[in-house]
């Protein structure tokens, strides 16, 4: 029987997470079991394509030369992947390592460590465990694969929007996978230093680099969320959006940032309460949460 990965994570993490189908034309991204995911079903048909688990490494490896032969490929995929696995297996890291289906490959591994961290948090040590794993493979060198971080990724067992079934080819369980010390240890001199210097922010509509941040980013804990909830829905009350425009773009920020994290119900009770009390949170109240959760801009 062929396992159904997307049901095996949802049922794992209880979260959402995006999905699409993309074979002639890419479809839009969805929320996998969102109360429109059934409709999404009838009208786009079943996904290929998924996003990357926020507790998940995606190694991708390609290898691009325009005078490379086929034989040249392969023997550039075959050592980068035999390497990987080596150093893989020599820290004790479980992995699974996947066909894409063309001449690529994927390594799939799980840190459920990282679910204790906040997305900017996450992204960064992700950036530190590949140079740790990979590192001699994250440029484009002659005769070896580029290994890199992807943020979507072809679906297990599905085919692929070339043709190729991604298919396993292998896989090792040591147990949990922990992050080692000194990876923790690098990113806290890295975090200790980037206190200085502002943090790079995805550009939005236009709106102040703090809301920037709080739409752009997942917080490290319920509270967090249900800080930023409040304060998201004051500041689009501050603008002059109606109370169903508020709701409508929370609903937009819930769903794509925080995976379907909050209930409806909760994000409707928030709006009703702020727009009844006429009360706004302020810029400096605003700051000083970032300021706790360690962001300066």
């Amino acid at each position: 029987m062929i396992k159904d990965y997307l049901e095996y994570y949802y049922r794992k993490y209880g979260f959402h997470f995006r999905v699409q189908r993309f074979f002639k034309y890419p479809t839009p991204w969805h929320n996998y079991k969102d109360h429109k995911y059934s409709e999404y079903l009838s009208y786009h048909g079943h996904p290929n394509h998924r996003e990357v688990l926020p507790s998940e490494l995606c190694l991708d490896l390609d290898y691009h030369s325009k005078d490379a032969t086929r034989e040249e490929i392969k023997e550039a995929q075959d050592k980068t992947v035999e390497d990987i696995q080596k150093r893989l297996t020599n820290k004790k890291i479980s992995y699974s390592l996947w066909k894409s289906g063309g001449t690529g490959y994927h390594f799939h591994i799980f840190f459920d460590e990282l679910l204790n961290y906040g997305k900017y948090e996450r992204d960064e040590i992700k950036r530190l465990l590949l140079r740790d794993i990979c590192y001699g493979y994250l440029t484009h060198h002659e005769g070896k694969a580029h290994v890199h971080l992807t943020p979507m990724i072809q679906l297990e067992n599905c085919r692929s929007r070339k043709g190729g079934m991604k298919s396993l080819k292998h896989s090792e369980d040591f147990g949990e996978n922990q992050i080692e010390d000194s990876v923790l240890i690098k990113y806290d001199v890295d975090k200790a230093m980037a206190q200085y210097t502002i943090k790079k922010i995805p550009i939005t509509n236009g709106e102040p680099d703090d809301i920037k941040y709080f739409l752009s980013n997942d917080m490290v804990n319920t509270d967090g969320k249900k800080r930023v909830l409040f304060i998201l829905a004051s500041w689009y009350a501050q603008q002059g959006l109606t109370e169903d425009e508020c709701y409508s773009k929370l609903c937009e920020w819930n769903s794509y940032t925080l995976r379907g994290y909050l209930f409806l119900k909760q994000i409707k009770g928030t709006v009703e309460g702020v727009y009844k009390s006429k009360r706004r949170v302020s810029e400096r109240y605003r700051r000083d949460l970032l300021k706790e959760i360690g962001v300066k801009i």
